[in-house]
C-alpha cells in the first residue's frame, strides 16, 4: 500500500476507515471459507489457515473500529458470529 504524504501528516480516520474495510472483507471471506469447510470454531480455522493473526485478535481489531466508526450492524453482526464460533 502506497501512502501519500509526509508520515507525521498522517489522516488516522481514513486509515481506520480503510482498515475497517479490509477487516470486513477478510470477515466476510473467513465466514465463507468456515461454511465451506465446516469449520465450527475459531481454534479450527486458526489451525488450518492462520498464518500471521489469529481470529480473536483481527476480529477484536474489527470490532473496535466499527464500534468507533458507530456502524452498529455490522457491529452486532460480527459479534454474533464470533460468540457462535466460540461455543
Amino acid at each position: 500500500m502506497k501512502r501519500q504524504g509526509l508520515i507525521w501528516k498522517r489522516d488516522k480516520r481514513k486509515e481506520n476507515q480503510r482498515t475497517r474495510e479490509c477487516l470486513y472483507l477478510a470477515f466476510q471471506k473467513t465466514i465463507e471459507m468456515a461454511e465451506r469447510e465446516k469449520v465450527t470454531s475459531l481454534e479450527e480455522f486458526d489451525k488450518k489457515y492462520s498464518i500471521h493473526y489469529q481470529c480473536e485478535e483481527w476480529l477484536q481489531r474489527l470490532l473496535k473500529l466499527m464500534k468507533d466508526a458507530g456502524d452498529q450492524e455490522r457491529y452486532d453482526e460480527v459479534k454474533i458470529w464470533i460468540e457462535t464460533m466460540k461455543k
